[in-house]
């Protein structure tokens, strides 16, 4: 599934093949992105390796959303964060702000860990949502 929604790209990160497609679908020069482009790739495997899909000219920031705890390691690691499963909606509001302030210091990537159902992808969209223009 690759949706785009003014400068956002959903991308599913399931498998190489899904991972394959939606860059090479929507990642095809540097002109064919604006310059406030988000790039969210939901429910990465984390065996896959994103910088090992981007184009060498990609320089947009990435958040990466996943079940897998290995995700929180290796070059996701530094800027990961992990969602409880009982994470209350004041606790997703702090988490939107530390979102927030990593992608204003213009982090490439930036990965969400949570087990299925709890609210990853919501908190996801709606940070997006409020902050399309950082």
């Amino acid at each position: 599934m690759v949706e785009r929604d003014g400068s956002v790209i959903l991308i599913n990160g399931k498998s190489a093949k899904d991972l394959s497609k939606g860059i090479a679908k929507n990642f095809k020069t540097p002109e064919s992105l604006v310059a406030d482009t988000t790039v969210v790739i939901e429910n990465m495997e984390s065996t896959l390796k994103i910088m090992d899909y981007m184009p060498p000219w990609f320089n947009f920031p990435v958040l990466i959303t996943s079940t897998q705890r290995e995700m929180t390691k290796g070059e996701y690691g530094r800027h990961s964060f992990h969602l409880p499963n009982d994470t209350k909606q004041t606790e997703r509001e702090q988490l939107k702000d530390s979102l927030k302030e990593v992608l204003y210091k213009k982090q490439e990537i930036v990965t969400l860990v949570a087990a299925g159902g709890t609210g990853k992808t919501q908190v996801v969209l709606k940070f997006i949502a409020r902050n399309l223009s950082r």
